[in-house]
């Protein structure tokens, strides 16, 4: 996987800063730990 990202938050208690930041524009990745739930 190859994933270029201007950000990268690290567990969901970022959520809502990966959310400002998205709406500004910026290109936000958010790790977190469990099962992948993504699309596939």
């Amino acid at each position: 996987m190859n994933f270029d990202a201007d950000v990268i938050i690290i567990r969901a208690g970022g959520a809502v800063a990966a959310k400002e930041l998205g709406e500004l524009g910026v290109k936000v990745l958010v790790l977190e730990s469990g099962p992948w739930y993504g699309v596939t």
